[in-house]
């Protein structure tokens, strides 16, 4: 079985893809608001657009804090600003060798697991884009949540006890 230290060093390079994923989102969404002619390098045809997803209603908040909290709502920020967030703090956690870390690693993990399956709903079913970004984003996901588990799987083992002998003294 792969070792912690090993678990580690992927979970740390996929976060770190993730938070360079999520800073250019955040780059793009400023740069298209700033520039209506801005063309980001994820933009391929009208269908293959990142920008469309960008600018979309679920591009901010999830799409679900706008519809409860309001548009004004100090939550309602770019997904990209949480993909930040988030993945910070998975690169932080991630080098924390403790059950509770990796457990709590584990659950955002799932939550970040659930949100992309919504995210890819929405490009799927309702924006009708691709999005090589969000893509990249969700396989990402799936990378640190496998780490996740096998990491706390390998934390949650009884470590062995080493026991001593007595040599008798002829």
């Amino acid at each position: 079985m792969v070792s912690v230290r090993v678990l580690n060093v992927l979970f740390t390079l996929a976060s770190f893809v993730g938070l360079a994923l999520s800073i250019y989102s955040y780059v793009v969404e400023q740069a298209t608001e700033h520039d209506r002619n801005y063309k980001a390098m994820c933009d391929i045809n009208e269908f293959v657009s990142c920008t469309a997803v960008f600018k979309s209603e679920y591009a901010t908040g999830f799409g679900i804090i706008p519809k409860f909290l309001g548009k004004d709502s100090i939550f309602n920020k770019p997904n990209s600003l949480f993909g930040i967030i988030f993945y910070s703090l998975i690169i932080i956690f991630a080098q924390i060798n403790s059950k509770p870390f990796a457990l709590l690693i584990l659950f955002l993990n799932i939550l970040s697991i659930w949100f992309g399956i919504y995210l890819a709903y929405l490009l799927a079913f309702v924006i009708r884009r691709l999005c090589v970004v969000c893509v990249a984003t969700y396989l990402v996901n799936i990378i640190s949540f496998v780490c996740s588990y096998y990491k706390y799987k390998k934390l949650s083992q009884p470590t062995p006890v080493k026991i001593k002998s007595k040599k008798k003294k002829a």
